[in-house]
């Protein structure tokens, strides 16, 4: 493979993601300054709808085509178009069913005639032309962020409009159903192969036995990232669901952008040293140094500045959501130390170590659920969400341990800084609050967490090779990681067998 293609490739990858979830973030702020905190909550369980039918019948079609031998054979994509097909039909009709019980459930059942109006969502995503996937087999990456990015642009310029024409959470509704309608039309338009309908019953059982792990991970992920938000919108007000959604909303975005730069950064480079497990587990720790400042910079800034950042975004009236914003912090900043051991792992070629971590992540959904029905409070909700993605962390951790043995004392020590940082953050938060404007805090959180991440590397072993990896990531890809520092404690192979010393 060409290296310098592939992460040409990645790069464009990177690109369209970030532009896509920097397009999703102003569009929410621009909604929620327009929007009543009702109408905005009502707009969140939108988001939690489609989410929920996408992710439960996810069967990875687009992964297959890449990933299989066969992924060019025109027999196979048109089967899976097909199966993609029935699979949007099924979406469309189990969201009609479910529409009246699922605003009921949410307390709003003046909306389910909005809920019926999105299972065209699910129906149009059916249809889908496969193509721009399969057409990054040959490196041609384009069609697919075009078909991603484009639609997120186009409805970032029509929100405010929208917003001022509806004046309330239908201005959501048709940006939401615009926006897979203008996927659907790019998908065709961007396609080099006429779309067809095939049925292989052969082909589609090899769908169901390579995308239901990942329909399980679907689940999971549908629990991580919606659970929480699901449970106040049960047991609290739209209101309450408003601002919690713009407050989640502000701290996931940047650990979204940071994992995807992360992942396609790193990958190539772990997975250039598989087959070494002593250099792998140098490199992966140099991978931990740069997760762990990222992450110390997030705590700190998100616990110091993240309440008046939040006002300045949305206003005055999202103030209550301060109150979740040292959890929201936490819980984003874990799960950003969950990139280093889930990248390693997809490097060694382990693909269940963030299935076992999502598993163990949504113990703290009952646990939530729980909680709320005995009346505790949200700012308690998402701190048992927090702890959760601590337990995450721990699996994964683990996990990767078991597979090659990297250093667990490493991992622990990682860990123990992120806790020291988030008891200093918190102390420093309840010492100073209220002492400057908005503008002052969010200024004085940055320097510090700017200085807390820097800090984090300049004392962590290997930190001047780390620069040399981030600089010159092909020089090092080809040369002996070895030449590096090894720290004790690093895996050595003895006897062809991966072991600590």
């Amino acid at each position: 493979m060409n290296l310098r293609k592939y992460l040409g490739g990645g790069a464009l990858l990177t690109t369209g993601g970030l532009l896509s979830a920097l397009c999703s973030f102003v569009r929410n702020i621009f909604i929620a300054r327009m929007l009543s905190l009702e109408d905005f909550g009502i707009a969140a369980t939108f988001a939690m709808t489609t989410s929920l039918i996408e992710m439960s019948s996810d069967m990875a079609l687009d992964r297959l085509l890449v990933q299989a031998d066969d992924g060019d054979d025109p027999k196979l994509q048109a089967t899976a178009q097909a199966f993609q097909a029935v699979r949007g039909l099924t979406g469309c009709l189990f969201m009609i069913l479910l529409a009246q019980p699922f605003a009921a459930l949410m307390g709003i059942p003046e909306v389910t005639w909005a809920f019926r109006t999105l299972a065209i969502v699910p129906l149009m995503r059916g249809f889908i032309h496969l193509d721009m996937y399969r057409q990054q087999r040959e490196m041609k990456f384009a069609p697919s962020v075009g078909a991603d990015a484009g639609p997120q642009l186009a409805m970032t310029a029509l929100a405010i409009p929208l917003a001022a024409w509806f004046g309330d959470y239908r201005a959501v509704l048709v940006l939401t159903i615009l926006q897979f309608a203008l996927q659907l039309l790019i998908s065709h338009y961007v396609a080099m192969r006429r779309y067809a309908w095939h049925w292989d019953a052969v082909v589609v059982r090899r769908i169901l036995h390579f995308g239901w792990p990942l329909l399980t991970n679907g689940f999971l992920l549908f629990g991580i990232f919606q659970g929480d938000r699901m449970i106040v919108a049960t047991w609290f007000s739209m209101e309450e669901l408003g601002w919690y959604s713009a407050a989640f909303s502000l701290t996931m975005m940047p650990t979204l952008v940071l994992a995807k730069v992360l992942r396609t950064y790193f990958l190539p480079l772990l997975a250039r040293k598989k087959n070494d497990l002593p250099e792998f587990s140098i490199l992966f720790e140099r991978v931990c140094i740069a997760v762990a400042g990222l992450a110390g910079c997030f705590v700190l800034g998100f616990i110091l500045g993240g309440p008046a950042f939040l006002q300045i975004l949305y206003g005055a009236r999202y103030a209550p959501a301060a109150a979740v914003i040292p959890w929201f912090a936490m819980l984003q900043a874990l799960r950003l130390c969950r990139v280093g051991p889930s990248i390693a792992a997809m490097a060694l070629g382990e693909t269940k170590n963030m299935m076992y971590a999502n598993f163990v992540r949504c113990i703290s959904i009952p646990a939530g659920v729980l909680s709320a029905y005995l009346g505790y409070s949200i700012p308690f909700v998402a701190g048992l969400a927090a702890g959760g993605e601590l337990l995450a962390v721990l699996v994964s951790m683990y996990c990767l341990y078991r597979l090659c043995h990297v250093r667990r004392s490493f991992q622990v020590t990682t860990i123990t800084v992120f806790f020291f940082l988030v008891a200093l953050a918190l102390l420093g938060r309840t010492t100073f609050y209220g002492a400057l404007n908005d503008w002052g805090e969010l200024t004085v959180a940055a320097l510090l967490a700017l200085g807390g991440g820097l800090t984090i590397v300049a004392l962590s072993p290997g930190a001047k090779e780390l620069v040399s990896l981030v600089l010159h990531p092909r020089t090092v890809a080809n040369q002996n990681v070895s030449t590096f520092a090894a720290p004790a404690g690093a895996v050595k192979r003895v006897e062809g067998e991966a072991k600590v010393v």
